[in-house]
């Protein structure tokens, strides 16, 4: 009987203690902000450059003064980086996610080897549906850019906010640091593709957690009814038992 209370106690408190970890870790993940730019070359709160450019796809000029008010992704690539391939996953789940009215992105092919034929067929290729141009001003010396591809996040004041550098796990924290130029993305549900907030992030990211505290509090009523089978069939035995000295007593009298 004890060792059933002591399973019972165990699987409660690992249960607890696994959803306090799960819900603790979220919270603390949903308030990281970062302090600097790593590598520290361009600090935060630069300003952003300012140019005037043709966008290849639309053949149209457009000016990045236009985009004040939005927070925009500055994404420096070439034709032939891979690595720049991985990274156009993450684009597009932004552009997916943002308003137009909130959020652009303009990608800078810094190799000028590519033509514009060929950065065409590439954007089209990937289905780069957002601005592209080809860097004939230099725009990556403004950066101090080091190597393809990297990020840089513009504020909705046109301002450098953070740089997000050559790595594919990198590139995925993209999205946290736009939600904190963008934080009604997070309390609300998304405008353009239906999202869930903060909430379904939760359970889609946590789930295996909630199925083991599932798993474990099944276990936990299992023991409980087995317990309690256990303390009926004694009292039953014990009932039993007693019946049988009470008929040997009266054996006896008689």
């Amino acid at each position: 009987m004890k060792k059933i209370q002591s399973i019972i106690l165990f699987s409660i408190t690992f249960t607890l203690i696994t959803l306090s970890t799960t819900i603790t870790a979220f919270a603390e993940k949903q308030n990281t902000i970062p302090t600097e730019i790593n590598p520290n070359l361009i600090t935060r709160g630069t300003p952003a450059l300012q140019f005037t450019i043709e966008d290849i796809m639309s053949d149209t000029t457009f000016s990045f003064s236009s985009f004040l008010g939005k927070v925009v992704v500055l994404d420096f690539f070439s034709t032939s980086c891979i690595p720049c391939v991985h990274s156009i996953p993450e684009l597009k789940k932004a552009k997916a996610k943002y308003s137009a009215a909130d959020f652009e992105i303009v990608s800078v092919d810094v190799d000028l080897v590519d033509s514009e034929e060929e950065i065409e067929t590439f954007a089209a290729g990937y289905e780069m549906d957002w601005k592209i141009v080809r860097d004939t001003i230099d725009i990556n010396n403004y950066y101090q850019l080091l190597e393809i591809p990297t990020f840089y996040i513009i504020d909705q004041e046109q301002f450098i906010y953070q740089a997000v550098f050559g790595s594919e796990s990198a590139f995925q924290q993209l999205d946290n640091f736009l939600l904190e130029l963008l934080p009604d993305y997070i309390q609300s549900t998304n405008p353009t593709n239906g999202g869930g907030g903060p909430i379904s992030e939760f359970w889609s990211n946590n789930w295996y957690w909630f199925v083991l505290g599932g798993v474990m509090f099944i276990v936990v009523i299992g023991l409980l009814v087995q317990r309690r089978r256990i303390v009926l069939h004694n009292r039953k035995v014990r009932s039993q038992k007693t019946e049988a000295r009470q008929k040997r007593l009266r054996k006896k009298e008689r």
